[in-house]
């Protein structure tokens, strides 16, 4: 693949490198006509329409401002893509069909890749931090964080991801991996706002390392991310984790302030799945201090989020002070409406999801990372 660096824009030889291979057989996918129509391979960008979940046709005219340059693989990662067995599941189908995003190809297929390539690989070394959702030992779902210098993210082959990181004592997942277990990770860069998911299984080893085994791998692209810089990495002396069942008036001026928080969601037999959520400023509200609401926006339509919290409500929150390295973890039940009046207090809304806490959990100085905001998404409706 050369020794060019993970993900970059185009220039001549990129767009040169992109092009599939001849000997590469497309005939682990079907696409309706339509789809066919509109995917011929002739340049990187009609490529990664084919490749890229992103950029599937549903999604490549409200991704037009990125296309190809800023998607989360990149244009040169498709032919090594191991196209995933997996079909979208009921709940994410249900979505689709009353989203109108559905196409009968999707019943083939998710199109999902199944394993990291050279650059997923790199990529995956440059990173810092990574966000991961799973399940506590009371079934209840959690996001939290791992941290490291570049490199505790390392492949050690196509389908394992080692994370030389554990979590903290009094983490709600602290004890989730002692045997294997399902996961949920997201690995974003705001610097350049690319990100690639991984589900799969994970278990810690005795070295205090977590091993996962991957069932999916795949990019988003960079809607509603917004760019930030790393200013600084503090000495950390970690806060302690202070548990609460409802929010108090910092906890929700802080949730007010986000530009940003992930969400872990789950599925009976999909499995555990991490996803990003970004806004301007107030784009989250505490409607009391129980519960939450915020808007789902227009995206790639593959509805992984919403089609499990479809059948199953439970869900985990998880939001960052980018300044301050302070974090507030949340679980609970979310709950997506489809049809009210107040969906007009939120501009370009498609669906609301109203999210009911159960618990919470603070810490400051949970991670070393400090940011700076560069910019807010283009994408980012106004609230």
């Amino acid at each position: 693949m050369g020794s060019s660096p993970p993900y970059e824009s185009h220039d001549e030889d990129a767009e040169n490198r992109s092009r599939p291979s001849s000997s590469f057989s497309f005939s682990k996918m079907r696409f309706s006509e339509k789809r066919k129509e509109r995917t011929k391979l002739t340049n990187a960008a009609d490529a990664c329409k084919v490749f890229l979940p992103c950029t599937t046709e549903r999604h490549a005219e409200e991704c037009i401002l990125f296309r190809c340059t800023r998607c989360s693989i990149g244009p040169t990662i498709h032919p090594q893509i191991v196209m995933s067995p997996l079909k979208y599941h009921d709940g994410e189908l249900t979505v689709q069909k009353r989203a109108d995003a559905f196409d009968p190809a999707d019943l083939e297929g998710n199109g999902l890749g199944v394993e990291f390539d050279e650059r997923g690989s790199t990529f995956l070394a440059q990173q810092p931090w990574v966000v991961i959702a799973a399940q506590d030992r009371d079934g209840r779902v959690w996001s939290s964080l791992l941290h490291g210098p570049a490199g505790f993210l390392s492949t050690s082959d196509p389908s394992t991801l080692a994370i030389d990181a554990s979590l903290p004592a009094g983490d709600p997942l602290a004890e989730s991996f002692e045997s294997a277990n399902e996961i949920g990770l997201l690995v974003l860069d705001p610097r350049t706002r690319r990100r690639l998911r991984i589900n799969g299984r994970a278990q810690a080893t005795k070295a205090r390392k977590l091993v996962v085994t991957t069932r999916e791998v795949y990019g988003n692209c960079p809607k509603y991310i917004q760019r930030r810089e790393i200013v600084e990495t503090v000495a950390m002396e970690v806060g302690q984790a202070i548990p609460a069942s409802i929010l108090d008036s910092d906890q929700r001026d802080f949730i007010a302030r986000a530009d940003t928080f992930f969400i872990g969601s789950l599925h009976a037999e999909a499995g555990i799945d991490c996803s990003h959520r970004g806004g301007n400023p107030g784009f989250v509200r505490a409607i009391d201090d129980r519960r939450l609401a915020f808007p789902d926006y227009s995206g790639n339509n593959m509805f992984q989020t919403l089609g499990n919290l479809t059948l199953d409500g439970r869900a985990g929150l998880l939001f960052l002070d980018f300044q301050t390295g302070d974090m507030l973890q949340l679980t609970g039940q979310a709950t997506i409406i489809w049809d009210s009046p107040r969906l007009a207090e939120w501009p370009d809304a498609r669906r609301l999801i109203e999210f009911e806490i159960a618990g919470a959990m603070v810490r400051r100085n949970a991670f070393p990372l400090r940011w700076r905001l560069v910019e807010y998404s283009p994408f980012n409706p106004k609230v």
